[in-house]
Protein backbone atom coordinates (compact mmCIF):
# COMPACT_ATOMS: atom_id res chain seq x y z
CA UNK A 1 0.00 0.00 0.00
CA UNK A 2 2.80 2.66 1.19
CA UNK A 3 5.83 2.60 -1.19
CA UNK A 4 9.03 4.86 -0.89
CA UNK A 5 8.68 7.80 1.35
CA UNK A 6 5.05 6.98 2.22
CA UNK A 7 6.01 3.64 3.77
CA UNK A 8 8.28 5.31 6.12
CA UNK A 9 5.59 8.31 6.92
CA UNK A 10 3.44 5.50 8.04
CA UNK A 11 6.13 3.61 10.31
CA UNK A 12 6.58 6.55 11.65
CA UNK A 13 3.37 7.60 12.45
CA UNK A 14 2.64 4.08 13.73
CA UNK A 15 5.62 4.03 15.99
CA UNK A 16 4.41 7.49 17.20
CA UNK A 17 1.11 5.79 18.27
CA UNK A 18 2.39 2.84 19.75
CA UNK A 19 4.41 5.14 21.76
CA UNK A 20 1.83 7.20 22.95
CA UNK A 21 -0.69 4.55 23.67
CA UNK A 22 1.97 2.44 25.52
CA UNK A 23 2.16 5.38 28.22
CA UNK A 24 -1.46 6.47 28.22
CA UNK A 25 -3.03 3.00 28.25
CA UNK A 26 -2.14 2.21 31.72
CA UNK A 27 -3.22 5.13 32.81
CA UNK A 28 -6.11 5.56 31.56
CA UNK A 29 -7.23 2.27 32.82
CA UNK A 30 -6.24 2.48 36.01
CA UNK A 31 -8.01 5.64 36.28
CA UNK A 32 -11.06 3.41 34.53
CA UNK A 33 -10.47 0.94 37.61
CA UNK A 34 -10.31 3.14 40.20
CA UNK A 35 -13.63 4.31 39.52
CA UNK A 36 -15.37 1.89 38.39
CA UNK A 37 -17.34 0.56 41.29
CA UNK A 38 -17.98 -3.32 41.93
CA UNK A 39 -16.13 -6.62 41.07
CA UNK A 40 -16.99 -6.49 37.40
CA UNK A 41 -15.51 -2.97 37.06
CA UNK A 42 -12.87 -4.23 35.10
CA UNK A 43 -15.12 -4.75 32.28
CA UNK A 44 -15.27 -0.96 31.48
CA UNK A 45 -11.82 -1.23 29.96
CA UNK A 46 -12.53 -2.69 27.03
CA UNK A 47 -15.30 -0.13 26.37
CA UNK A 48 -12.62 2.42 25.67
CA UNK A 49 -11.75 0.69 22.67
CA UNK A 50 -15.68 1.77 21.41
CA UNK A 51 -15.14 5.17 20.09
CA UNK A 52 -11.12 4.93 18.81
CA UNK A 53 -12.48 1.51 16.79
CA UNK A 54 -15.43 3.70 15.73
CA UNK A 55 -13.13 7.15 15.06
CA UNK A 56 -10.67 4.31 13.14
CA UNK A 57 -13.44 3.17 10.87
CA UNK A 58 -14.73 6.50 9.81
CA UNK A 59 -11.17 7.91 8.75
CA UNK A 60 -10.51 4.31 7.56
CA UNK A 61 -13.01 4.85 4.90
CA UNK A 62 -12.30 8.59 4.54
CA UNK A 63 -8.31 8.15 4.01
CA UNK A 64 -8.15 4.27 2.51
CA UNK A 65 -7.65 4.02 -1.61
CA UNK A 66 -10.85 2.55 -3.22
CA UNK A 67 -10.09 -0.97 -4.41
CA UNK A 68 -9.70 -1.06 -8.52
CA UNK A 69 -12.60 -2.60 -10.39
CA UNK A 70 -11.66 -6.39 -11.08
CA UNK A 71 -11.75 -10.05 -10.24
CA UNK A 72 -13.60 -9.83 -6.44
CA UNK A 73 -11.43 -11.75 -4.38
CA UNK A 74 -12.72 -14.14 -1.86
CA UNK A 75 -12.34 -14.15 1.81
CA UNK A 76 -9.80 -17.14 3.26
CA UNK A 77 -12.95 -19.06 5.32
CA UNK A 78 -10.68 -21.66 5.66
CA UNK A 79 -7.84 -19.64 7.15
CA UNK A 80 -9.81 -17.98 9.34
CA UNK A 81 -11.46 -20.87 10.80
CA UNK A 82 -7.87 -22.75 11.48
CA UNK A 83 -6.50 -19.70 12.74
CA UNK A 84 -9.44 -18.73 15.24
CA UNK A 85 -9.53 -22.31 16.21
CA UNK A 86 -5.54 -22.20 16.98
CA UNK A 87 -5.52 -18.93 18.78
CA UNK A 88 -8.83 -19.80 20.95
CA UNK A 89 -7.10 -23.23 21.97
CA UNK A 90 -4.29 -21.82 23.20
CA UNK A 91 -5.65 -18.37 25.22
CA UNK A 92 -8.52 -20.77 26.56
CA UNK A 93 -6.66 -22.42 29.26
CA UNK A 94 -4.36 -19.35 29.83
CA UNK A 95 -7.83 -17.30 30.51
CA UNK A 96 -9.38 -19.97 32.56
CA UNK A 97 -5.86 -20.18 34.89
CA UNK A 98 -7.35 -18.98 38.28
CA UNK A 99 -10.09 -21.98 37.92
CA UNK A 100 -8.03 -24.40 37.22
CA UNK A 101 -7.45 -24.07 33.78
CA UNK A 102 -4.26 -24.85 33.09
CA UNK A 103 -4.36 -28.35 35.00
CA UNK A 104 -8.04 -29.61 33.50
CA UNK A 105 -7.36 -28.42 30.20
CA UNK A 106 -3.07 -28.25 29.41
CA UNK A 107 -4.27 -30.34 26.43
CA UNK A 108 -5.41 -27.80 24.10
CA UNK A 109 -1.92 -26.53 24.15
CA UNK A 110 -1.26 -29.54 21.42
CA UNK A 111 -4.49 -28.84 19.72
CA UNK A 112 -4.04 -25.01 19.32
CA UNK A 113 -0.20 -26.02 17.84
CA UNK A 114 -1.94 -28.52 16.02
CA UNK A 115 -4.50 -25.94 14.15
CA UNK A 116 -1.39 -23.24 13.34
CA UNK A 117 0.71 -26.11 12.07
CA UNK A 118 -2.38 -27.02 9.77
CA UNK A 119 -2.95 -23.27 9.25
CA UNK A 120 0.55 -22.60 8.11
CA UNK A 121 -0.12 -25.29 5.87
CA UNK A 122 -3.33 -23.82 4.68
CA UNK A 123 -2.00 -20.78 3.55
CA UNK A 124 0.93 -22.28 1.65
CA UNK A 125 -1.72 -23.90 -0.34
CA UNK A 126 -3.99 -21.33 -1.05
CA UNK A 127 -0.87 -19.10 -1.78
CA UNK A 128 0.33 -21.57 -4.23
CA UNK A 129 -2.50 -21.67 -6.20
CA UNK A 130 -2.35 -18.02 -6.90
CA UNK A 131 -5.42 -17.17 -3.91
CA UNK A 132 -5.53 -14.83 -1.30
CA UNK A 133 -4.61 -16.22 1.86
CA UNK A 134 -5.34 -15.01 4.94
CA UNK A 135 -1.77 -14.69 5.51
CA UNK A 136 0.79 -14.64 2.74
CA UNK A 137 3.75 -16.79 3.51
CA UNK A 138 5.60 -14.96 1.10
CA UNK A 139 5.73 -11.86 3.59
CA UNK A 140 8.25 -14.00 5.02
CA UNK A 141 10.32 -15.74 2.97
CA UNK A 142 10.18 -12.78 0.18
CA UNK A 143 9.88 -9.91 2.20
CA UNK A 144 13.34 -8.35 2.86
CA UNK A 145 13.62 -8.12 7.15
CA UNK A 146 9.88 -8.90 7.42
CA UNK A 147 10.65 -11.67 9.48
CA UNK A 148 12.85 -10.04 11.57
CA UNK A 149 10.59 -7.18 12.31
CA UNK A 150 7.92 -9.09 12.86
CA UNK A 151 10.26 -11.33 15.30
CA UNK A 152 11.16 -8.29 17.01
CA UNK A 153 7.89 -6.84 17.30
CA UNK A 154 6.62 -9.85 19.11
CA UNK A 155 9.37 -10.37 21.61
CA UNK A 156 9.01 -5.68 22.03
CA UNK A 157 5.35 -6.49 22.52
CA UNK A 158 5.48 -9.50 25.37
CA UNK A 159 8.21 -8.36 27.40
CA UNK A 160 6.70 -4.90 27.54
CA UNK A 161 3.07 -6.53 28.35
CA UNK A 162 4.61 -8.56 31.05
CA UNK A 163 6.08 -5.97 33.19
CA UNK A 164 2.76 -3.82 32.96
CA UNK A 165 1.27 -6.96 34.37
CA UNK A 166 3.96 -8.14 36.87
CA UNK A 167 3.87 -4.66 38.46
CA UNK A 168 -0.05 -4.38 38.41
CA UNK A 169 0.14 -7.83 39.97
CA UNK A 170 1.28 -6.47 43.26
CA UNK A 171 0.82 -2.91 42.93
CA UNK A 172 -2.64 -0.45 42.23
CA UNK A 173 -3.62 -0.11 38.82
CA UNK A 174 -1.98 3.56 38.40
CA UNK A 175 0.62 2.94 40.24
CA UNK A 176 3.06 1.82 37.08
CA UNK A 177 2.46 5.32 36.17
CA UNK A 178 5.50 7.55 36.62
CA UNK A 179 3.24 10.64 37.42
CA UNK A 180 1.84 8.91 39.99
CA UNK A 181 5.49 8.26 41.98
CA UNK A 182 5.24 11.38 43.68
CA UNK A 183 2.35 11.01 45.08
CA UNK A 184 3.40 7.69 46.49
CA UNK A 185 6.69 9.15 47.97
CA UNK A 186 4.17 11.87 49.46
CA UNK A 187 2.19 9.46 51.36
CA UNK A 188 5.51 7.49 52.03
CA UNK A 189 7.02 10.30 53.86
CA UNK A 190 3.91 11.42 55.67
CA UNK A 191 3.84 7.79 56.83
CA UNK A 192 7.34 8.31 58.02
CA UNK A 193 6.90 11.13 59.86
CA UNK A 194 3.82 9.99 61.59
CA UNK A 195 5.92 7.02 62.53
CA UNK A 196 8.77 9.63 63.55
CA UNK A 197 6.72 11.70 65.64
CA UNK A 198 4.88 8.11 67.35
CA UNK A 199 9.32 7.58 68.19
CA UNK A 200 9.69 10.86 69.57
CA UNK A 201 6.52 10.93 71.53
CA UNK A 202 8.10 10.22 75.54
CA UNK A 203 7.17 7.47 77.14
CA UNK A 204 5.70 7.11 80.79
CA UNK A 205 7.29 4.66 83.31
CA UNK A 206 5.90 1.46 83.10
CA UNK A 207 3.83 1.29 86.65
CA UNK A 208 5.35 -1.29 89.14
CA UNK A 209 3.17 -3.40 90.06
CA UNK A 210 3.59 -4.36 93.69
CA UNK A 211 3.39 -8.10 94.73
CA UNK A 212 1.01 -7.89 97.74
CA UNK A 213 0.45 -10.99 99.47
CA UNK A 214 -3.23 -12.42 99.35
CA UNK A 215 -4.70 -13.68 102.72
Amino acid sequence: MFRGAERGRAFGLFGATVGISSAVGPVVGGLILALADGPQGWRWIFYVNVPIGAIALLLGIRLLPRATPGRRERLDLGGVVLLGCGVLALMLPLVLAESGGIRHLWWLFAVGAAFLVAFARWERAVAARDGHPLLDPRLVTDARGYAIGAAVATLYFVGFSGVWLGRSASRPPWSCCSRARPCRNGSRASRRGSRSRRVARPRTAPRRRTNRPTW
